[in-house]
Order: structure tokens, then C-alpha cells, then sequence
């Protein structure tokens, strides 16, 4: 394959709750001779800002590659269609109970994309609902060929389940903890708090989202941190008495790691999700993912 016939696609970084997913695609994506990869990092909880900044390099791209629904990503999706730049989004059709920007931006770019990857049958019944009254909405592409498609609705299963043998126990503790992340449920302004326990805590600080209250309440607080690698939150999940979140950690690690009465939801953020039942699949995530892109780029 000649230079000049590789797929040029733009993936983001830089998402903490978004890393688990981009991760494996950046390692595959970057040892294709199938692609000419482009890679930038975005602003935590920014929008205008990543706006503008991706509005400045859609030049010469054939697509974008987003990966989940956080505002960052929400911008840069944004800046893909406003300038007409085809879209490829996982994450796609995730139905929660609509407490956060998150759930909103997720149907937002869902709508704008051209390929939508769904985990599970339930998300992509769900995206083929919102595309219902759409209809075609571009009818030209910087390629001329990349039209939009009520067919390019794909089930690739969840990429989170590639990731989970990377733990890193070095930061638990010679003692009893629970473990605790519980981002502000942001549509409602709300602080974050601490629900009662006998346990010592680590807690995770939550993600970075613009406009929201950051206050830690509670005692007995063994550590806390303000972001975490993957492989180390892994490691303290793994290893708590229990998990109290309000994450979608509660339905895609979590239970690899502890039992059901070890995870501890509070509030209505990630509610109505998918369970993990649906996940059992005999493939890798990412390679279903390429062989789509590749697919879809040759037609």
C-alpha cells in the first residue's frame, strides 16, 4: 500500500475515564501500515477550548476516531462535523438515566457520526431509535464517498475488557479499605459526599468536569488521590473490602474484581447501563474495530 492510500485518522488522548478505551486502539492503529495516525491531546473538561483548538486541524484528515462521551471529546467531535470530517464513534447508544452532560454528549455525537460502535445489541437498538426521524444529514465528505449511513452500526463488545490483566498492586495497603470514586452528578450541580462506612478510605478524585462542586466530605480517609494510572486503580479495586461509585467502574471493572455485594452504587448517575453478561465474547474489541474501519474506508 502506497502512502498516499492510508487512511489518514486523527484519535484523541488525555481522557482519564476514556484512557482504558483509547489504549488499545493507539497500539494497534500505530503498528498499521493501513493508517497514517495523527494523535492529539485535549484539555481536561474544556470544550471551548478543545473546539477551537481541533476547529484548526481538521485539515487533511479522512476521519476522527472518538473514543467515549466526555466533554473534551464532545468538542472534538463537535469540530469534526462542523467541518465535515467523517466520524467514528465507540461508545455509541449507552442509555443511562440523563444526570450528566456525559449522557447527553454521547446521543450528541452518536447523531453526528458516521460509523457508530456499539458494545452490546441493547446500545445499538438504541442509536438506530435516535436515527429514526434523521435521515441523511451529509451529503458530501472531503472524499466525496463517505456518506452517512443508518447502516454503519456496528456491536464490537467492550473494550474494557482488554485491559484488565494490567494491575499494579504496589499502593495497596496493609489494611481493610474501601475504595471510593464518585463523580458529581453534573446536570444537578450536586457535591460529592461520602456515604457512611466503618472502613478506612481511598478515594479517587472525580473527573474534571467544568462548572461542577469538588468538595471531598467525609472521615477516615486512609488516601486520596487526584487521578490514578489505570494499572494502579486496578490494583486498589482489586484488593478493597468495597467499591462505592457512582462510575461506570460498577459495571466494567468492578465486577471482574468483586462480588456483587461488594459494589456499592450511590445516586442515579450510570444507571440503567448494560450489564456485563453481554460481554462475554470470543474476540478482541480492537481488532473488531480496525477490520470495521478498514472496511468502511474501502467501500
Amino acid at each position: 500500500m502506497n502512502k498516499c492510500d492510508k487512511c489518514k485518522i486523527l484519535l484523541f488522548i488525555n481522557c482519564r475515564s476514556d484512557d482504558p478505551l483509547t489504549q488499545p486502539m493507539l497500539r494497534l492503529l500505530e503498528n498499521d501500515d493501513f493508517f497514517s495516525l495523527n494523535i492529539q491531546t485535549l484539555y481536561s473538561g474544556n470544550f471551548h477550548k478543545n473546539y477551537n483548538m481541533c476547529n484548526q486541524i481538521m485539515n487533511d484528515l479522512d476521519c476522527v476516531l472518538i473514543m467515549g462521551d466526555r466533554i473534551e471529546l464532545t468538542a472534538a467531535a463537535c469540530a469534526a462535523f462542523h467541518n465535515n470530517v467523517p466520524i467514528i464513534h465507540y461508545g455509541s447508544g449507552i442509555t443511562n438515566t440523563i444526570s450528566t452532560f456525559d449522557d447527553i454528549n454521547r446521543h450528541c455525537i452518536s447523531l453526528w457520526a458516521d460509523v457508530c460502535l456499539c458494545e452490546d445489541q441493547e446500545s445499538k437498538r438504541n442509536v438506530f431509535s435516535l436515527r429514526q426521524s434523521i435521515g441523511k444529514i451529509r451529503k458530501n465528505t472531503p472524499t466525496g464517498k463517505k456518506n452517512f449511513d443508518r447502516n454503519n452500526i456496528y456491536v464490537v463488545g467492550n473494550l474494557y475488557l482488554e485491559t484488565l490483566s494490567d494491575v499494579d498492586e504496589s499502593l495497596v495497603p496493609n489494611e481493610i479499605y474501601d475504595l471510593q470514586l464518585i463523580n458529581p452528578e453534573t446536570l444537578k450541580t450536586r457535591d460529592i459526599y461520602s456515604p457512611h462506612s466503618q472502613n478506612k478510605k481511598i478515594i479517587i478524585g472525580p473527573n474534571p468536569d467544568n462548572q461542577t462542586l469538588q468538595e471531598i466530605r467525609g472521615k477516615n480517609i486512609l488516601k486520596f488521590y487526584k487521578n490514578l494510572p489505570r494499572p494502579q486503580f486496578l490494583g486498589l479495586l482489586k484488593n478493597c473490602q468495597r467499591f462505592i461509585t457512582n462510575s461506570s467502574s460498577a459495571y466494567y471493572e468492578a465486577p471482574h474484581f468483586l462480588k456483587s455485594e461488594q459494589i456499592i452504587q450511590v445516586g442515579e448517575r450510570n444507571k440503567n447501563r448494560s450489564t456485563p453478561r453481554e460481554w462475554n465474547q470470543d474476540f478482541k474489541s480492537s481488532d473488531k474495530i480496525i477490520e470495521i474501519i478498514k472496511e468502511w474506508w474501502r467501500k
